[in-house]
């Protein structure tokens, strides 16, 4: 048997590729100043680099050592307008003539000079040589433009290098497909980032007129190794089909006449199954081009466009999913290209050719204002996109696909005659990487919460009978004496309604009967109409602010296009002053959502190492794991633990039984051992070793204990010897790899957010609040923010709310807020991996099987998911790995019979209804659950 020993093996890495120059045919050109490195006299050289020519039949410059001056001994590339070749010259003469090349495509070119003999070579192949015993003097180099500054380049140069002194190549080779390097004889090498058009290795001072660093390679890798991810793709942008869309304003270059063109997008409709949707609609007064989708249950996607009187020349249509299976494609990423290529139009779906039509010499429209993205101008009620897009770029003057094709694994860049290309950015919806203005529009809107809209505008004292308010210096004094006698002062500022604002102030001694707050200036029931109205947005008034000192922090959400900032003070006579300073108003929530990091699961750049001494036996062949940590489920190994909890058969009991599951698969959980003490409602956590629960309701009362337990082995959780800052039942968690916050519990409810860290857990400190006083929320963690679902103050309906809370978990800080749930709802279970969060099930009138989703590192309300196998669903213990997630127990009433013992799961990308997955040892409720493998891992 064969013995195989290592110390380290590592699969392919995946490396960063080099960049290009791109230049656009219209005064474009790199320059790089006369320099005696650039003498080469009678010796040998080298002259090499990478071209791509987006164009046919026009005379243009590669490179020209001529400077500005006339001809002479220098080398020279061109491309013959006479036909697709490529001609070397020296002297004002052809040396080397008539090497065929393609255009819109890569290819190599090097010139070398070895022992007096001159050779070009084309993608390795030597194409003609020359006896050359010239003199080459130095004068400046030009690259993409010619010493007549015309014959301009249209495409790109990559990896430019000269060699003085050694002829590199001399026989037949394979280009270089690692980035170029500096040799000794090296004197200049260009042309190979993707941010800087002038960077050059060799210390030369390179001047760029018009021509930018580009993205576009040749695939030629770099050393740099990629960072980790699970997808290449990294972005997209969320529409929530009702108002989002976006627009651009840029009419000619959305003009293609009869020139070739290429639009394309990956999409996500999520289970939308309106009749039409919109996703690109170039618009004036009609409509020049349009590609949309129809009703998933008749699966179509179309094409549509417009001549200059009107007339459609062009529909491509295509079955995407048959009558009979109607849902089969939906939450499903898909590739669409459109392209035309001379006078045939082609629709591809995820690379497969569907459609194809003449679309003869016919020039599209031009006289188009406004392109929209995810909106039908003519009907913005039925026909908006809702879902996700990625990646959406048009290239004018090029058809990039003509036959079927595998769809793009990585980002797209910016290729020659990119006119768009959005929908990138997990950051910002409003990216765009042409230079082109985005406008967002709906909660794509973007706010700059940077701005303090209290630092302009001037404050008016509104005083009545004997009251004083003054402002100096930014402090605000204020006195009254009673209801007739009131201090009061206003500044009112411009905000946009629907956009969450914070003003926080200071307040240095507050008297009695002292009120401040947020106002829509909206003519109903205006505070500055009547001071005894109350502020619409948010107010603090009475004991919340009497006699108080300290800074105050209050948020609420623009109802009108104007924001008054309100304080009054009407205390009684002889009472202090009420004193305000370092007050600021700024956006805090509401804009600039829609970007997010759900993409197609397409593509890797992660890598696998084995590290230390490893011995692998084999008496056949040894196979390096395949696929994506995420894919493999980090090996199977992830483990879901369901600590304690309630049965309610054949009466309520609290339990201490603890039992597991591998998530990976599916079957019956087995018994890991029991707590020390029964206990239900407590929330649990965990790192990637150990997990905790603190907190619960016992026999008794309420406990602050945190118990602690490893999840890969059995046995006993045992007390930690940490607590909560309290005791309390209904205490939710959530984690990070190092740090559980605790959230909320204890009805009616409670705003404390509280942490510890897993590994040293000491007890719990203060972290911040949430925004409402709240038990049985639902919670997950991404890594970086933790997401806080729903939940209830009161045992009543009418008492859950529908609010969703996010923090930062590394730091302390109050809850923001992040959006809405569907509905109100309490005690579902929530779980993330580490780009979605999911909240299941919950009590609402009184119970529901509703699972909806969010994208943990955007904001915006939740999304519908899919729903639980029943009803039995409040109180369940939620727990995942970075694949799936499993939703275990829980009960339909408050009646023993109504408890299950139903493990069932859901896969975290996709969306639809939960599965079965087996069983638990009992039925029971209000369970701690946690895993070794949940998003916050990171």
């Amino acid at each position: 048997m064969a013995n195989l020993r290592v110390d380290k093996i590592t699969s392919t890495e995946t490396f960063e590729t080099t960049g290009s120059v791109q230049f656009d045919g219209v005064d474009d050109g790199l320059t790089i100043s006369d320099n005696a490195a650039f003498d080469l006299g009678t010796g040998d050289f080298t002259i090499e680099g990478w071209y791509y020519l987006a164009n046919a039949g026009t005379y243009v410059s590669l490179f020209d050592f001529r400077g500005s001056g006339a001809d002479g001994v220098y080398p020279s590339l061109f491309r013959n307008n006479t036909g697709d070749y490529i001609y070397y010259y020296v002297d004002s003469a052809q040396r080397i003539s008539n090497v065929s090349i393609n255009y819109n495509t890569w290819f190599h070119v090097a010139v070398c000079r070895s022992s007096g003999i001159t050779r070009l070579f084309l993608n390795g192949k030597e194409k003609g040589s020359f006896q050359d015993s010239f003199d080459y003097v130095s004068r400046d180099i030009l690259l993409g433009v010619s010493s007549s500054n015309s014959n301009d380049l249209t495409g790109n140069i990559s990896n430019y290098r000269i060699v003085k002194g050694r002829a590199f190549y001399t026989a037949n080779f394979k280009p270089p497909m690692r980035e170029l390097e500096v040799t000794p004889e090296t004197v200049l090498l260009a042309c190979q980032s993707k941010t800087d058009a002038t960077l050059e290795k060799t210390g030369k001072t390179i001047t760029a007129s018009g021509a930018v660093a580009s993205e576009l390679t040749p695939g030629i890798l770099t050393p740099i190794v990629k960072s980790g991810g699970g997808s290449a793709i990294t972005g997209s942008v969320e529409f929530d089909g009702t108002g989002d869309y976006l627009s651009i304003t840029e009419p000619s270059d959305f003009d293609f006449g009869a020139d070739d063109f290429t639009m394309e997008y990956w999409y996500n409709e999520g289970n939308d199954d309106r009749t039409e949707r919109r996703v690109l609609y170039c618009y004036d007064t009609t409509q020049a081009f349009m590609i949309g989708h129809t009703n998933d249950n008749g699966g179509q996607l179309f094409f549509s466009a417009h001549t200059s009187d009107n007339a459609q020349v062009a529909g491509g249509i295509q079955r995407t999913a048959s009558n009979s299976n109607p849902t089969g494609k939906r939450n499903y990423w898909r590739h669409v290209a459109a392209c035309r290529d001379g006078a045939t139009f082609r629709m591809f779906l995820d690379g497969v050719l569907q459609n194809t039509t003449n679309f003869g010499t016919t020039a599209i429209r031009g006289d188009q204002n406004t392109l929209y993205i995810g909106q039908d101008p003519n009907n913005t009620t039925t026909r908006n996109f809702r879902g996700f897009l990625s990646n959406l770029r048009i290239v004018k003057g090029t058809a990039l696909y003509t036959d079927y094709f595998i769809p793009p694994t990585r980002e797209l860049k910016r290729v020659p005659g990119t006119v768009l290309l959005c929908c990138q950015d997990p950051n910002n919806p409003l990216t765009e990487a042409t230079g082109k203005t985005i406008t967002g529009h709906g909660s794509l809107h973007q706010i700059d919460t940077s701005i303090d809209l209290a630092a302009g505008g001037t404050w008016v004292d509104g005083s009545t009978g004997d009251g004083t308010a003054s402002e100096s210096n930014g402090q605000i004094t204020m006195q009254g004496n009673g209801a007739s006698d009131r201090g009061i002062i206003s500044k009112t500022v411009t905000v946009e309604p629907g956009i969450t604002y914070e003003m926080s102030f200071n307040v240095t001694d507050a008297s009695t009967n002292g009120k401040t707050g947020l106002d829509s200036n909206d003519g109903t029931d205006d505070v500055l109409d009547d001071p005894t109205n109350i502020c619409d947005m948010v107010q603090v008034s009475g004991s919340d602010l009497d006699g108080n000192t300290g800074t105050f922090r209050m948020s609420g959400v623009a109802k009108s296009t104007e924001c008054v900032m309100y304080f009054q003070e009407f205390g009684a006579a002889g009472t202090t002053n009420f004193i305000v300073d370092n007050i600021t108003l700024h956006a805090v929530g509401g804009g600039g959502k829609g970007a997010s990091n759900f993409t197609p699961q397409v593509g890797d750049d992660r890598k696998v190492t084995f590290e230390g001494v490893t011995k692998i036996n084999s008496n056949a062949y040894f196979y390096l794991p395949t696929g994506n940590t995420e894919s493999r489920d980090s090996g199977g190994g992830v483990r879901g633990v369901f600590v304690r909890g309630q049965s309610d058969t054949p009466s309520p009991t609290l339990v201490d039984t603890i039992e597991y599951i591998n998530i990976s698969s599916t079957g019956n959980a087995i018994n890991f051992g029991d707590a020390a003490v029964q206990a239900g409602t407590a929330g649990a956590c965990s790192d990637s070793t150990r997990g905790i629960q603190g907190g619960g309701q016992i026999d008794g009362g309420t406990t602050a204990d945190i118990l602690r337990f490893i999840i890969a082995s059995t046995g006993t959780a045992v007390d930690s010897g940490a607590d909560l800052l309290s005791a309390g039942s209904y205490v939710e968690a959530l984690s990070s790899s190092t740090r559980a916050v605790f959230v909320g519990g204890t009805p009616p409810g409670s705003n404390v957010l509280q942490f510890t860290e897993i590994q040293s857990l000491g007890d719990t400190v203060d972290f911040g609040n949430l925004n409402n006083n709240v038990f049985g929320e639902g919670t997950c963690c991404d890594g970086v923010r933790g997401v806080i679902f729903g939940g209830t103050t009161g045992p009543a309906s009418n008492e859950r709310i529908d609010n969703i809370d996010y923090i930062i978990v590394s730091s302390k800080g109050d809850a923001q807020d992040f959006g809405n749930l569907g509905a109100a709802r309490a005690q579902g279970s929530g779980f993330s991996n580490k780009i979605r969060g999911i909240y299941a099930g919950g009590r609402y009138q009184p119970q529901n099987n509703i699972i909806e989703y969010v994208t943990i590192a955007t904001t915006g309300n939740a999304n519908d998911f899919g729903d639980l196998i029943s009803q039995a669903s409040r109180d369940g213990g939620g727990t995942c790995s970075s694949t799936r997630g499993v939703h275990a127990g829980g009960d339909a009433n408050p009646s023993p019979t109504d408890d299950v013992n139903t493990i069932q799961y859901i896969t975290i990308m996709s969306m639809g209804n939960a599965l079965d997955f087996g069983d638990l040892t009992e039925r029971k409720t209000h369970m701690g659950a946690c895993s070794n493998g949940h998003g916050g891992l990171g």
